[in-house]
């Protein structure tokens, strides 16, 4: 017997210096990778979207726990306990109830778009600031007189044709409609993961924890995570034939004409209901900014560069058929200081206050006043 708890016992003092070689090679590795020392914490912190992550931080619900079915746009999101959001207005989406009719007291506009759009217009409750709404009523006269109301018609991951859906809804509604093109959120079964982990007491400490969900994250990037046998499934819904995706600069071209599509739909709508419209195709870590090396460490793969800046000019072809479409690629160029957060969007600080979406704000109100020719204020 006492061989045998002997036996116990050395195994497990095996076990317990094992695992503390890992995890001091691992604090190592990450040293030197990085330069200094770096928390597990903020580690695992760098595998999460920053939308994704501030909206449940403070609680252990994840941001799937948040969603809500929506016949027409796949998903919204839910107030209900335990994990529903403060905020949620009448249809699933943050802030500002939607109208039904025209308010004839406001200046009505629709920001369309995915998680930048709504951080934008502002996704977090109030006191927090909401820099588009702010930014018009400080400075431009809207065209009917009124204070001007933003409404936030954009959440995490959404993406054409959820914000074509979303307008054709509320056209009538609104008075003015802008739509923000180019962010999706990514990662969100790996950052749901980090989560789990994260809150973990023993491994959300673990700089080996955390290297084997960056482990876990680069095999998936390199692989098609969604082969199944099954005839049915979310990848074979929206699968092209196979002679399309052998030609990559077919597939490119048809891939771009359905995002065209769907923006000469808004745009369509939009001139039927007498709504004024604008376009813009956000500003990416890769593409028009100097990263400082903390962006650098947060924003992961910057190799699409080139395929973005394709797209932007493909899409830039819609301005020749009228559409007021802008390219903010340039709005961070002579910004020195971290504004990204991640691979897209912007630093925010505990209040909500964020100078790269003052920035944005600044611009689009400035785009906006040329293309409706709004008058400033005084």
């Amino acid at each position: 017997m006492k061989k045998r708890i002997f036996g116990w016992i050395t195994t497990l003092i095996g076990i317990v210096m094992a695992l503390a070689i890992v995890e001091v090679t691992a604090i190592v590795w990450l040293y030197l990778e990085d330069g200094r020392y770096i928390s597990a914490e903020e580690l695992f912190e760098r595998t999460q979207n920053t939308y994704v992550r501030d909206l449940t931080k403070g609680t252990t619900c994840r941001y799937v726990d948040t969603l809500f079915p929506h016949p027409y746009l796949a998903f919204v999101h839910h107030g209900n306990p335990p994990c529903g959001l403060p905020n949620v207005n009448n249809i699933g989406l943050l802030n500002a109830d939607f109208p039904t009719v025209k308010p004839t007291d406001r200046y009505v506009v629709l920001v369309t778009g995915g998680s930048v759009a709504s951080q934008l217009v502002q996704n977090w409750p109030a006191p927090a600031p909401r820099f588009l709404e702010e930014e018009l009523n400080k400075r431009y006269a809207s065209p009917n007189g009124k204070p001007w109301l933003v409404l936030n018609g954009g959440d995490g991951a959404w993406k054409e044709p959820q914000q074509l859906i979303l307008f054709s809804l509320y056209a009538t509604a609104v008075d003015a409609a802008d739509e923000n093109f180019g962010d999706a959120a990514t990662g969100w079964v790996i950052g749901r993961v980090a989560g789990t982990l994260a809150a973990n007491p023993v491994l959300g400490h673990s700089h080996a924890a955390y290297m084997v969900i960056r482990g876990i994250e680069a095999v998936a990037k390199s692989k098609d995570i969604f082969k199944s046998s099954k005839k049915t499934t979310l990848a074979s819904l929206f699968a092209m034939p196979e002679a399309i995706v052998k030609d990559h600069d077919g597939e490119f071209a048809v891939q771009l004409g359905l995002y065209q599509k769907y923006t000469r739909g808004i745009e369509a709508i939009a001139r039927d209901n007498g709504v004024k419209s604008a376009y813009f195709l956000q500003p990416v870590p890769p593409y028009g900014k100097t990263l400082t090396e903390e962006e650098k460490k947060n924003a992961g793969d910057l190799g699409y560069r080139d395929m973005y800046r394709k797209i932007v000019d493909g899409m830039m072809t819609l301005r020749d058929r009228g559409l007021a479409i802008y390219d903010l690629g340039d709005l961070l160029k002579d910004e020195k200081a971290t504004i990204y957060a991640d691979d897209i969007h912007f630093i925010r600080d505990k209040n909500g206050e964020s100078p790269g979406y003052r920035l944005m704000a600044a611009r689009m109100g400035q785009l906006l006043a040329e293309s409706w020719s709004l008058k400033a204020k005084p």
